[in-house]
C-alpha cells in the first residue's frame, strides 16, 4: 500500500503504510487495519489493490456470474455481477464503498438496430408533400380525396444463423404475419 500525505500548503510526502492484513472480516474476507499519524491539517490518500485472493473465492465469483448468465435462459444478452469493496474510517467506522462491475455477454445474432442487422424495412421517399382538407383528409388540388402511394420493402439476411451454437440456430419461421 502507498500513502501520500498532502498538507494544505501543498507539500506532498510519500510514505509507506504497511498495516497488518487478516481474514477476520465478514465471511472470512481479508481486512486491514492501521493507524497513520498526520500533520495538521492534512489530506491523506491511501492507494491499495484488492484481488480475489484464493481459488475458493474465485469459484464464488464465478458461480455468481454463471447464475446471472443462466437468467438469460440460453438466449443472447448481457449479464453482470457487482463486487463491492468497503473501507471504514475513524473510531466511528464511517463506511465508504466502491463497486466494480464484472460484465459478460452471450453473443447472438444481430436482429435489428445494429450494423449487419438480419431484418430491415425501408419505404419509398423520405417525405411526401400532401394537401389536407379541413378534416385532415388528404386530397388533390381539386379537393378530391386521394390515397398516397408508399411502397415498403422488408429485408431479411438469415446468413448469421449458421448453427455454430444454439443462439445461431434458426429453428422457427423468421418471417410471418405481415
Amino acid at each position: 500500500m502507498n500513502q501520500v500525505t498532502t498538507t494544505l500548503d501543498g507539500t506532498t510526502t510519500p510514505a509507506a503504510f504497511s498495516p497488518a492484513i487478516s481474514g477476520v472480516g465478514t465471511a472470512g474476507q481479508k481486512v486491514f487495519d492501521g493507524q497513520i499519524d498526520l500533520p495538521t491539517p492534512s489530506i491523506l490518500t491511501v492507494t491499495y489493490q484488492a484481488t480475489i485472493a484464493d481459488e475458493a473465492s474465485g469459484v464464488i465469483v464465478e458461480n455468481e456470474l454463471k447464475a446471472q448468465a443462466d437468467l438469460l435462459g440460453g438466449n443472447s444478452g448481457s449479464f453482470s455481477y457487482t463486487l463491492t469493496n468497503t473501507a471504514k474510517f475513524g473510531p466511528t467506522e464511517v463506511a465508504a464503498t466502491a463497486d466494480v462491475l464484472l460484465r459478460g455477454t452471450i453473443p447472438g445474432p444481430c436482429t435489428t438496430g445494429c450494423s449487419g442487422a438480419a431484418f430491415n424495412k425501408s419505404g419509398t421517399g423520405a417525405s411526401v408533400n400532401v394537401i389536407a382538407d379541413d378534416n385532415g383528409v388528404i386530397v388533390t388540388e381539386a379537393g378530391v380525396p386521394t390515397p398516397i402511394d408508399v411502397t415498403y420493402t422488408l429485408g431479411a439476411n438469415l446468413s448469421q444463423w449458421d448453427g455454430h451454437n444454439d443462439n445461431y440456430t434458426l429453428d422457427r419461421n423468421a418471417l410471418r404475419d405481415f
